[in-house]
């Protein structure tokens, strides 16, 4: 068997990410608390899918959260996993 050096293995492409500021300000001023809670939500909305993993500023992908729970969506195992069920069981 072969074995491939560093130098011959090509990284593989992320799609490309655009940031689309109107829709995520439109997305805010529709959804200015949280989806959760009922407090107020930060400016920018939580992505459920990141854009490093591919997802989009479409709507069904973002979800507007208050600090607190913004936290929770990134450090607590499995709480963004319940964010996605919430908002896609809508």
């Amino acid at each position: 068997m072969r074995r491939f050096t560093l130098m011959e293995v090509q990284p593989i492409p992320k799609p490309a990410r655009v940031k689309d500021g109107g829709l995520l300000e439109a997305y805010h001023e529709a959804h200015p608390w949280c989806e959760v809670c009922g407090r107020p939500a930060m400016r920018i909305p939580h992505h459920l899918k990141t854009r490093g993993s591919g997802g989009g500023d479409e709507w069904e992908n973002l979800m507007s959260l208050c600090l607190w729970h913004h936290d929770a969506a990134h450090h607590k195992p499995g709480y963004n996993q319940r964010l996605k069920e919430r908002k896609w069981r809508r």
